[in-house]
């Protein structure tokens, strides 16, 4: 049996990250998260009370019946449909301190201008089958 890291010693129980979250027994977490698909929704949903991907158990019943309205009353009205989801981020954010964003990824490219066919798509893997180089 291997000998523990120092560093382990008066450590009482080992517990997965997974344990961890499922417990809720954490003053803060460092996570990340990609978009799914181009919406706010994306992002924003993660924070909706009972939502599955809401490990910090945020809840706000304002936030909540925006969100609600967004995606009900609003879903045909693009531009009253995102100010109110800025709304509910300044709720959650800005308000309540649901989250710290830290960082955004971003790629950044050059392309060879003979390159023909190439498509990119922001929320998934780039699409290769018909590239080609001009000759």
């Amino acid at each position: 049996m291997a000998k523990k890291p120092s560093w382990r010693k008066g450590i009482v129980k080992n517990i997965t990250l997974l344990e961890l979250n499922a417990s809720g027994d954490f003053q803060a977490q460092l996570t990340r998260w990609g978009p799914d698909y181009q919406d706010p929704s994306t992002y924003i949903d993660l924070f909706k009370t009972g939502s599955s991907y809401n490990m910090m158990d945020y809840s706000n019943p304002k936030f909540d019946d925006l969100l609600v309205e967004a995606s009900t009353t609003q879903a045909t009205k693009p531009l009253e449909r995102w100010n109110t989801y800025i709304e509910a981020e300044k709720i959650a954010i800005k308000d309540d301190a649901a989250s710290a964003p830290l960082y955004q990824n971003a790629i950044a490219s050059l392309e060879n201008p003979k390159l023909k066919n190439f498509k990119r798509f922001p929320y998934t893997m780039t699409a290769l089958k018909y590239v080609y180089l001009e000759k």
